[in-house]
């Protein structure tokens, strides 16, 4: 169920920030409202993702995994 909230939100945040590039069609206010609803998102991600941050130092770092990393 996690994984598919995690998708679910990475799709959101790809819809909302290619809605935030077009700004001359959306003005303003909705402009705004989008780029709040990114930030939410952001934080979202970054919580439901929060064990990759706990697992960052563990382990050693091959070359594979440095690549992975980044």
């Amino acid at each position: 169920m996690k994984k598919i909230i995690k998708i679910f939100v990475d799709i959101i945040m790809t819809i909302l920030l290619f809605l935030l590039t077009a700004y001359h069609w959306t003005g303003d206010t909705i402009h705004e409202y989008l780029g709040f609803s990114l930030f939410f998102f952001f934080i979202l991600h970054h919580i439901l993702n929060f064990n990759w941050y706990k697992s960052l130092f563990k382990g050693k770092y091959s070359f594979n995994r440095i690549l992975n990393t980044f």
